[in-house]
C-alpha cells in the first residue's frame, strides 16, 4: 500500500507497505486541488509494482480538479499498465458537498478502462463512491 497526499502538489506519505503497517495518518490541510501531481506519483508507483502485486488505487478527494486533463492522464496510466497480469484497480471516493460527482464518475471510468465497475473474482464492484454523511 502506498499513500499519496496531494493538494496543489503531491508527496508520498507511505510507499509499498502492508496495510497492517501503515501508521495513523496525520491531520493536515492543503490548498487547491491539482490531480496531476497525484497522478504523477501513481505512475511512479505503478512503474515500481511487481507483476505479482495487484495495484489498488483509492483516490480520495473533496474537490474538483483545477486541471482539465485528468481523465486523459489517468486513462493513459490505465492503458499503459493494463497488459500486466493484474491491471490497476482505480477506486474513487468523493466526499463533502464540494464533490463534483459527474466529473468524478468520468474520472473513475477513465481509470478503469471505461467502466464504473470492475470484476474482481466472480463479483462486480462499483469503483465510485460518494460519501453521503458529512
Amino acid at each position: 500500500m502506498s499513500i499519496i497526499f496531494f493538494g496543489s502538489r503531491a508527496r508520498i506519505h507511505a510507499k509499498n507497505l502492508h496495510p497492517s503497517k501503515v501508521a495513523q495518518l496525520p491531520n493536515f490541510l492543503l490548498t487547491g486541488t491539482d490531480f496531476t501531481s497525484a497522478f504523477k506519483e501513481i505512475r511512479n508507483i505503478m512503474a515500481l509494482a511487481d507483476d505479482d502485486q495487484i495495484p489498488v488505487i483509492i483516490f480520495l478527494t473533496d474537490g474538483q480538479d483545477t486541471i482539465k486533463e485528468s481523465e486523459k492522464i489517468i486513462s493513459n496510466i490505465y492503458n499503459d499498465y493494463s497488459k500486466k497480469p493484474y491491471p490497476m484497480i482505480f477506486k474513487v471516493v468523493g466526499y463533502t458537498q464540494c464533490c463534483h460527482e459527474r466529473e468524478l464518475i468520468q474520472l473513475t471510468k477513465a481509470g478503469n478502462g471505461g467502466s464504473i465497475t470492475r470484476n474482481i473474482g466472480d463479483k462486480a464492484y462499483k469503483m465510485f463512491y460518494k460519501c453521503e454523511n458529512q
